[in-house]
């Protein structure tokens, strides 16, 4: 189940984003949290199967008026990434089942999530 960002979810946030290098750099990684913080189109929905169990994964979208474009996914290494990527990819594609779901080159092979949903 996905769980909008709130500000009392920013040190898990953190703690995801740093996994890439980019935000290792505490200057970076302080940016985009302010990002999600202060935007309206940048926002973070963190993952986990039930209410029972902590956050498995986080997920960074950019929400445009016509499409949705994931800017970053991070899971935790200790669950089964494809499983979790396949249910969030679900869960995006319904959230916002009137906009184009899109990635950034890196996540490309994320699409494949969606067009198997839709056969």
């Amino acid at each position: 189940m996905l769980y909008k960002y709130k500000n009392n979810y920013e040190k898990i946030v953190m703690g995801y984003l740093s996994y890439f290098d980019e935000f290792k750099i505490l200057k970076n990684l302080l940016a985009e949290i302010k990002l999600y913080n202060e935007s309206d189109i940048y926002t973070v929905y963190l993952y986990r199967s039930n209410p029972t169990v902590d956050f498995q994964g986080v997920v960074c979208v950019q929400v445009e008026a016509e499409f949705v474009v994931i800017r970053y996914v991070s899971i935790n290494p200790s669950y089964d990434r494809e499983k979790i990527i396949e249910r969030i990819m679900k869960e995006l594609h319904e959230l916002y089942q009137n906009r184009l779901l899109c990635t950034m080159p890196d996540y490309a092979y994320l699409m494949k999530y969606i067009e198997e949903s839709d056969t």
